[in-house]
């Protein structure tokens, strides 16, 4: 509160930022006593000590899993449903598909089998892939990039070829690019560290703890 929102106040007042509002987005809130520090509050528990203090200009845009939407329902918030059957998620998923489509050649010229119209592979594939997303973007994005690149290549209209979850995206292109066990293997230590750290790593604090675990002449 000292250090961004009082200091925020004053400069709002003092006419030295803009009048528009200021945004912060947090993603996974739900998450946020996975990740907790030491020492100090979670975000979680932050927000639920602060939010009310928090001046209007400054808005917070949050996601939670809706399983766990409970642990925010005393928080001075309105909630937007991002869930799958969603209509207006619905509609931005076939226009974020539109504009990929509308912006890269070999999606533009996808065809299927059997079916030389482009349009009816776009349809066919815009219907999977919002049925398969669920409202997940990351997922259409992935996918669409995957496709785009020729790692993925939908043959017929069953798309049995495309994934089906962010995890299995996720396991695609660390296939692609780890092709063996040894060509992951120079890197394991590395990403071992990265998903044990509660926050990103320096590069020479990620480098002294790979080599913490080497013996002192190596």
């Amino acid at each position: 509160m000292k250090g961004i929102v009082e200091p925020l106040v004053k400069l709002r007042k003092a006419n030295k930022l803009p009048r528009s509002n200021m945004v912060i987005v947090i993603d996974a809130l739900n998450e946020a006593e996975l990740y907790r520090p030491d020492s100090g509050l979670s975000i979680l528990l932050f927000l639920e000590n602060h939010l009310r203090d928090f001046p209007d200009f400054l808005k917070i845009v949050a996601t939670i899993r809706a399983d766990d939407r409970s642990s925010v329902t005393n928080f001075p918030v309105s909630f937007v449903s991002l869930d799958g059957d969603n209509a207006n998620i619905l509609r931005d998923s076939q226009l974020y598909i539109n504009h990929r489509i509308s912006c890269s050649n070999s999606l533009a010229n996808l065809t299927l089998s059997g079916k030389s119209d482009p349009a009816v592979a776009h349809k066919q594939l815009g219907q999977h892939l919002i049925k398969t997303a669920k409202g997940n973007f990351l997922f259409l994005r992935l996918t669409l990039d995957l496709i785009d690149k020729g790692s993925i290549v939908p043959k017929s209209s069953g798309f049995k070829v495309i994934p089906v979850s962010v995890h299995e995206v996720f396991l695609l292109m660390c296939n692609l690019r780890f092709m063996s066990y040894t060509s992951f293997d120079d890197v394991r230590d590395i990403v071992s560290i990265a998903l044990a750290s509660l926050y990103p790593l320096k590069d020479d604090q990620l480098y002294q703890a790979v080599c913490s675990g080497l013996p002192p002449n190596q």
